[in-house]
Formats: structure tokens, sequence, C-alpha cells
């Protein structure tokens, strides 16, 4: 039996986060820079959705780039540039992909009426049904303006906008508490979360299994995490992942860009990049296998940020080799489908809502969407706009 979602709306994003039975693929993105203006962000957006149209993902990830002074000492290795709104991006990734975007807002840089405008904005006007909340970079500064991270999910639950919220292994590492996090932010309405990029595979194991261990003894439902991966094939990229605070173990980083002068100079961009996606799907291997009694829900989120080609390339290449490793390890036959895009007509805007109803369990919508289903096939993308549920047919024997 096919899963079935609808990338044209929020419903079958946040019902793919919400369902446990199935892995959740997205893939992350960046803005463009403050001040682009709307046609050129398009112009992005569409360069961005037609690279990675041949990747089956259930939506994207627009992220709210901050500057995150105070943080570290250390100083940042790429100059902080200004960002336009996630949410404003993210409808155009949607607009031109027909699937859905999940939309990161770091809620403590806006005040409270801010914040409430903005959620307005993000959910009514640029059509967003699904967030990912950020608290404080750091708990270094004292001078944040907005609402702290309870009281801004508890924003969104008033007005009922489905969020997750960020978890971070490291720290399950250094204070043991982070299990325990993902479960006070479920209480305040976390219905998913996203990890910080996984180098260390030994943090993420102990953090799932020991939240896995919590939920059983409370008998609660564990929520999904989706593990996000980010490829690196440069000095000053991984400079910069481990200034953001990931952890990267010194053999990590020796296997990527050799571990020494002689085996340095050998190696080229490519040859390290590739080297990294090696090693990130034996982590992401390593990690499903160790943590597969569990019971924690898990999907896959590759991030595409870098400017690079060689870094662009690999993230594509990464996703598409972790989805076979993650559907393989659910242990169910799956197949991949391809099907031909069209623009809707009026019939085929009507048939949406049918297939609203047949998703939903409507016999009426049932009956006519299997009756209409030969008519279906040429336009099933958009009719449809199924998204990984749909190109992965998840046969259940």
């Amino acid at each position: 039996m096919a899963t079935l979602s609808l990338g044209d709306s929020n419903y079958g994003l946040v019902r793919s986060l919400r369902d446990a039975s199935i892995p959740t693929f997205t893939l992350g993105a960046t803005p463009p820079l403050a001040g682009t203006d709307y046609e050129k962000q398009s112009e992005i957006a569409t360069k961005f959705t037609n690279r990675a149209r041949a990747l089956a993902t259930d939506g994207y990830i627009a992220y709210d780039i901050q500057p995150e002074d105070g943080r570290t000492a250390d100083p940042r290795p790429f100059p902080f540039r200004a960002m336009e709104d996630p949410s404003i991006y993210g409808q155009k990734l949607s607009a031109v992909s027909g699937k859905s975007c999940i939309v990161y807002k770091c809620v403590v840089e806006h005040s409270h009426s801010d914040l409430n405008d903005w959620l307005d904005q993000a959910t009514q006007h640029y059509g967003h049904g699904a967030l990912n909340l950020v608290g404080a970079p750091t708990s270094r500064r004292d001078d944040y303006t907005g609402p702290t991270l309870p009281q801004a999910a508890a924003i969104c639950v008033e007005k009922k906008i489905p969020f997750g919220c960020v978890t971070i292994a490291e720290r399950h590492l250094k204070k043991g508490t982070e299990h325990l996090n993902l479960k006070r932010k479920t209480a305040f309405g976390a219905e998913w979360f996203i990890s910080q990029a996984v180098y260390n595979a030994a943090a993420t194991i102990k953090l799932i299994n020991d939240y896995g261990e919590q939920c059983k003894r409370t008998s609660e439902a564990p929520k999904k995490i989706l593990l996000t991966f980010a490829p690196c094939g440069r000095a000053k990229t991984m400079k910069f992942i481990k200034w953001l605070g990931i952890a990267v173990p010194e053999e990590v980083e020796q296997r990527i860009f050799g571990a020494n002068e002689e085996e340095k100079a050998l190696r080229t961009k490519d040859t390290n990049v590739a080297e990294c996606v090696d090693l990130l799907c034996t982590t992401l291997n390593q990690i499903l296998t160790d943590t597969q009694g569990s019971g924690v829900p898990l999907g896959l989120n590759v991030e595409s940020v870098s400017i690079y080609r060689e870094e662009i390339d690999a993230a594509h290449a990464m996703f598409r080799r972790m989805q076979v490793i993650m559907l393989d390890a659910a242990g169910r036959p799956w197949s991949v489908r391809w099907y031909l895009t069209v623009e809707p007509n009026e019939e085929e805007v009507k048939a949406r809502a049918l297939v609203k109803k047949f998703v939903t369990g409507t016999p009426e919508g049932r009956e006519m969407v299997q009756q209409g289903a030969t008519n279906f096939q040429t336009t099933v993308s958009v009719v449809l706009a199924f998204t990984v549920g749909f190109l992965i047919a998840q046969q259940r024997t």
C-alpha cells in the first residue's frame, strides 16, 4: 500500500512529519541575500528546485540565518551577511516546486508583537503550515528582545500552527539532558525535531537511545527526528561547521582531508568531499543500526547550503544514497516512481479536492479517485502533488 501526501498544500508535509511509520525526506536551503528583489528570488528558487527535482523529497527547509554574536570567542570564518526572510523565500520554493516548506524562525530576535505579525504573514499571506522554532543561539547574551521558546510555542499552539524544534546531540554528550529537552519541547507543542548537522555518530546514537528509553518509561510516543547531514570538501567549510558548534571528531576530519601533510597534498576538493559523503553514509548506517530498538522514528534532512559546486553536487548525490540507506533500514520493499509534470487545468484543480477526500477517507472521494485513476497518470504530480510518499511506494506485505 503506497503512503500518500499532498505536496501542493502543507497537509502532506506535516502529515509525513507526524507519521511515525514512514521516514520524512527534506532538502535544506539558505535564502538569498537580504534585498534580493522578488523576481530574482523566484529565479534563484527555480534554479534550486530544478536541480533537486530528481530527488524524492517531501519538501524543503528554508533556514533563518542569524549572526550568532557571542556564541563563541572565535572569529567567524565567513563574514555574516543578512539573508532574506525565510518565509518569503520558502514561499518561492513552494510556488516553483509544488512542495511545502518548513520555515525556520529564530524567535528571540523579535518582540512579541513582531513575532505575532510575522507568524500571521508567514501562514496567512505566504501559506506556510510547518515552522521550526529556534531559541537563543547562546545563553551568554541577555539582551534578546523576543519571547522565549516556550512563549513562542504557546503563540503557535494558540494559532494552531504546526511546529517543530531543533535538537543538538553535542549537548547530550556534555550535559546528558538533551533527551529531556526533547520531552520538554514536546510538552509545549513541538511535533518533530530536526537535528544539527551530524558528524559524530556516538553523540546522536546516545541521544536517540536515551530519548527512546525515556519515552518508554513514561508510555509516550517519541516524536520524529530528522537527522541532518551536510557534505564538506573544503577546509574553510569545515572550520565554519566547527564554529557553529558541531562536534567533528579528529579522526573524521583526518579522514576527509588527510592525516598528514603528504596525504593532504594528494587530495583535491572533489576527493575530499567524496570521502566526506562516504563517511557520512557510513555514519547514518551506524546510527540506524545502533538505534533500531529505540522506537524513535527518524527522517533525513540534507543541507544544500554551500556556494561551491563540488559541495552542491555532493549534497544531491548524498541525498540519494542516504535515502536508499534509510528506506532499506525500514525492512520493507520500496520503489521510486516518476511522473510527467504539467500545468494544472480547471479539471485538475477540482481533482485535488477529491484527492484530499480520498486521503482523509471520504467514501465519495475514494470511489471517484479510483474510477478516474487512469486519467490521472499524465498529470499526477500536479493533481496529487505527491512527493516522497508517492514517489517512494512502500509496499506492505
